[in-house]
């Protein structure tokens, strides 16, 4: 009896060890179920990937379990809902676990360099099937392809950029004197908000079949896409410093010529002009997403001026706007496009009527204070600003 309990305690010992080396997991070779094969004409070939579902499904069907429960959360309760509708668990190993990609997939030449990466969840892969996936990338060098003439369309296209930077557009105009260009559509990836160094991405596309284009002009369209670099463009100033000597100058003069000719015949003869002292400037530059111009320069002015042998001090400005520097480095400004203060300073001459008062005034500002409250401060939504006083 002795001797049969033993036995019996042996054949168990068997089955488990059995049972235990019956759980190891299952290795695939991804690698022998992958195909790329290269089509159509040389420098426009195109290349196609296919894994071999069927074969796959053939090989492991009913020999891959899945290991999941539905309230597992997360995958394992996505893996179990497919597998509930009926999925076979071979294709669902493929969908959750197996992926890869291409680097290039068109405008091939023969003897071009594919490269296939694999991205898998191998760990998904082992804990949810027991498999252990097996694979290396693959590099498919493209041959095949029916060699014909080559027709370059960019010969034949015009990008031309303009506007200012930071919003320059993008231009592009073809001939079509040239008959092939009829049947070839430019556009680029990107035409607005442009800025001097942007790289722009042009793409020729076939408006018909690449064969029928080749049987009515013997030729393909090669290459099928050009980058072009923005540059030349004038660029809004973002600095005051990069305003040169001789155009702050000359906005400073248009002030003077205003103040000069304001003077040059008062209404009252008692109403002169002792100085106009320029004393520093303010600089905004437009915030993004900011409203307004893009930027602007309040030029300011401490004034001394008389009246009835009285001396006032005041303080003024002239605001140009959208300075821009051009493509040789030159500043671009139009001086006949600016502002001057439309605020009053009342002033109350000695010997006259109090009543009289607001009879009396200078467009400008009593402090530099009120000015800088004006012009700067309640614009601080919109932009930020250089304090150049």
């Amino acid at each position: 009896m002795k001797k049969l309990k033993q036995m019996l305690l042996a054949c168990m010992l068997g089955v488990v060890v059995f049972a235990l080396s019956g759980c190891g997991s299952t290795t695939i070779d991804l690698n022998q179920y992958i195909t790329i094969e290269a089509e159509g004409y040389d420098s426009m070939g195109t290349v196609k990937c296919t894994f071999d579902d069927e074969a796959f499904a053939k090989d492991y069907d009913g020999k891959i379990k899945a290991n999941v429960k539905s309230n597992d959360g997360g995958t394992a309760a996505e893996i179990a809902l497919e597998l509930t509708f009926g999925e076979e668990v071979v294709d669902v190993l493929l969908d959750y676990c197996v992926d890869y990609r291409l680097d290039k997939y068109s405008e091939l030449s023969n003897g071009d360099v594919v490269n296939l990466k694999w991205d898998c969840e191998d760990e998904d892969a082992k804990k949810y099937f027991n498999v252990e996936l097996k694979y290396s990338d693959i590099q498919y060098t493209v041959k095949g392809l029916t060699e014909v003439r080559t027709f370059d369309p960019f010969a034949y296209v015009s990008v031309e950029f303009s506007g200012a930077s930071p919003d320059g557009t993008a231009d592009i105009s073809q001939d079509y004197d040239r008959i092939e260009m009829q049947y070839i559509s430019v556009y680029a990836d990107k035409s607005s908000g442009l800025s001097n160094g942007d790289r722009v991405t042009v793409t020729a596309s076939l408006q018909g079949s690449v064969d029928s284009f080749v049987e009515q002009f013997g030729t393909v369209p090669s290459p099928l896409s050009k980058e072009f670099t923005v540059e030349g463009l004038p660029a809004y100033v973002t600095s005051s410093s990069e305003i040169d000597g001789s155009t702050l100058n000359a906005m400073k003069q248009q002030e003077e010529y205003i103040y000069a000719a304001a003077y040059e015949s008062p209404l009252d003869e008692t109403d002169i002009l002792n100085a106009l002292t320029y004393i520093g400037n303010y600089f905004l530059i437009k915030k993004d997403g900011g409203n307004g111009n893009q930027n602007c320069i309040y030029l300011v002015y401490k004034v001394d001026a008389g009246f009835e042998g009285f001396s006032y001090t005041y303080y003024d400005f002239i605001k140009f706007s959208d300075i821009m520097i051009s493509g040789d480095g030159s500043c671009i400004v139009d001086l006949s496009d600016y502002e001057t203060a439309t605020n009053r300073y009342y002033f109350d001459p000695p010997g006259h009527s109090s009543y009289m008062k607001y009879n009396y005034y200078y467009e400008g500002y009593e402090t530099l204070d009120e000015l800088y409250e004006d012009c700067v401060l309640s614009q601080m939504d919109a932009y930020t600003f250089e304090n150049n006083m």
